[in-house]
């Protein structure tokens, strides 16, 4: 069957770009380009790796992960393609010039029969001697006649060892804000990963949170797209989180953030960079956190002198900000340091580079520019994504922040 109906989904899941579904499948598919039907919503199914229509043996009997994008599903997962069965001995008879059924080729494989014996007639023929004596039918249903009625059935024999796994690859978000794949078991080819950095801003709803490091509600700014059971967005963090239990607030929907397990996550879980929380309304309630902070903050050294401010009571750093320097410029091209809030009055152009980061403490390059008539032509280095689109319209103040290689900006 082509079309795969799945049951089981809650009907109040919007079907958005971005929403992720995982799916049990007891039978292996033989249909081609398969669909899926989820809430009376028929897609096409496309294949991650090649982005065309999935092959009839893409689909397997086991656990398939896919992505909503662009009004079609996207399998993250398909089983690895097995060897097609080779050519039949009567298939190559039909490629080398043989016309006839199967049947006809068969009896083509024997030879023209030999001269009789001088001695002896040929007898009858059993199906002949059933006609002979009233049986009434072709020969292939004198042959099923003399199948008997069927045995009972014997007692169940002894399980069979358990099969290899097939294998698969389970789609997850590392802390980088990368797609990974780990497969279900050893001697499986690698999948390199996909840096979700590049098109995360088109698929999911992006935001920018400024709330500080020990305050237990964290506050994103910018996102106004509807949350549902179900929702992802990606939320910027421009520092580490030091509260305990903390808590998202996403277009007006408050919730803990918890793990995997429904547990509240540990202060380091949230720490600073790109985010990215699942929503669940099923109990317990929560945003739930897909990439945690695993790596270990690096300490204090005997070069960090004077940058107590900065370091913690135990010698790690607490990534809070210090008191920024204020550099006030009237140059159109700088390279402006991290950690340091520039400040420009009204710039007809502004071309900002960015200088060398400090590898032990959060590096952000901030700054505020008015922006006279004609608007400022505002350059930046390719490498920053922006969580929103760069538009500088005439006669408004602007005021950027740029971390990690994520920038946000706003202007009144």
């Amino acid at each position: 069957v082509r079309d795969k109906a799945i049951t089981g989904v809650d009907t109040s899941l919007p079907l958005l770009d971005g929403t992720t579904l995982t799916v049990r499948f007891t039978a292996a598919n033989t249909a081609a380009s398969p669909r899926l039907t989820v809430n009376g919503q028929t897609s096409i199914v496309y294949d991650w790796r090649t982005g065309q229509p999935l092959t009839a043996d893409s689909l397997g009997a086991c656990t398939h992960h896919f992505v909503l994008y662009g009004g079609a599903w996207v399998l993250l997962n398909p089983v690895e393609a097995e060897g097609k069965d080779g050519k039949s001995a009567y298939d190559m008879a039909v490629e080398n010039g043989f016309t006839g059924t199967v049947q006809e080729w068969l009896a083509s494989l024997q030879g023209a029969p030999g001269q009789d014996g001088s001695t002896g007639a040929d007898g009858a023929s059993a199906y002949q001697l059933a006609v002979a004596n009233g049986f009434d039918g072709t020969l292939t249903e004198w042959l099923t006649s003399l199948n008997g009625e069927p045995g009972q059935d014997g007692a169940p024999g002894q399980d069979g060892a358990d099969g290899a796994d097939g294998g698969h690859y389970v789609p997850s978000v590392n802390a980088n804000g990368e797609m990974i794949w780990t497969a279900s078991k050893t001697g499986m080819p690698p999948v390199a990963p996909i840096d979700l950095h590049d098109y995360i801003d088109t698929i999911l709803p992006s935001g920018y949170c400024s709330t500080g490091a020990a305050v237990v509600d964290k506050i994103e700014s910018f996102i106004d797209k509807a949350i549902a059971n179900g929702s992802v967005v990606s939320v910027q963090f421009p520092r580490a989180n030091t509260a305990s239990s903390p808590t998202l607030t996403v277009n007006g929907v408050k919730a803990p953030i918890l793990d995997a397990g429904g547990q509240p996550v540990p202060p380091s879980a949230l720490g600073a960079g790109r985010r990215l929380f699942l929503y669940s309304s099923a109990s317990p309630t929560g945003w739930i956190l897909l990439n945690p902070q695993t790596a270990t903050l690096p300490t204090a050294t005997a070069e960090d002198a004077g940058k107590a401010a900065i370091v913690g009571e135990n010698g790690q750093y607490d990534l809070a900000y210090p008191q920024m320097p204020v550099v006030k410029s009237l140059d159109s091209n700088v390279v402006m340091q991290p950690n340091t809030f520039y400040y420009w009055a009204v710039m007809n152009s502004l071309t900002i580079s960015l200088g060398e980061e400090n590898p032990r403490i959060i590096n952000e390059f901030c700054g505020e520019f008015s922006s006279g008539t004609p608007a400022t032509n505002f350059a930046v280095p390719a490498s920053v994504k922006w969580v929103n689109a760069l538009n500088i319209e005439p006669n408004k103040t602007y005021q950027f922040s740029i971390v990690n290689g994520i920038g946000v900006m706003m202007g009144v």
